[in-house]
């Protein structure tokens, strides 16, 4: 099975951000993926978020110069070699429904020559201030990018 390398653009949010670890980890029984954090903003990284996050040995941090989360993702990307890719972001909170849906994702997206990419949106709740608070808001969001289809066409536009 080919490995998956999940994709997490972050800045200034690292309080939703291990909400969303923790999440990802708990409803997820791949075999082989790894967690790659990207951000822009290193002084976000307090030594006890570095060390919680460096401590997790599915869980890279990687510091990119560039801004923006398309660019973020690219960057991602690119230090990923041949792995397929889940992208998302750092406040996504993700169901216990299925814990193999990653694997389902990934066979999906290889069923058929002609899928390139798979997305998913699903959100519960409302914005504003509960949503900054984590009440009231469970949301999911991806975009699985087989390697196959990022060897054809590139990477993501970010012009």
């Amino acid at each position: 099975m080919q490995k998956i390398a999940i994709i997490i653009p972050t800045r200034n949010n690292k309080d939703n951000l291990f909400k969303t670890l923790d999440t990802l980890q708990k409803s997820t029984n791949h075999p082989n993926y790894d967690i790659f954090i990207i951000t822009d903003n290193q002084g976000e990284l307090s030594n006890e978020t570095f060390w919680k996050l460096s401590n997790d040995d599915k869980i890279t941090l990687l510091i990119s110069r560039t801004k923006g989360s398309i660019k973020a993702m690219n960057f991602g990307i690119k230090k990923t070699w041949d792995e397929d890719i889940l992208l998302t972001h750092d406040d996504m909170i993700f169901e216990k429904t299925d814990p193999d849906w990653l694997t389902y994702i990934q066979w999906l997206a290889y069923s058929q020559e002609d899928i390139g990419v798979i997305t998913y949106r699903g959100a519960v709740g409302r914005s504003g201030s509960d949503y900054l608070d984590g009440l009231n808001w469970v949301g999911t969001w991806f975009m699985f990018i087989p390697r196959k289809t990022i060897n054809k066409i590139g990477i993501l536009d970010d012009s």
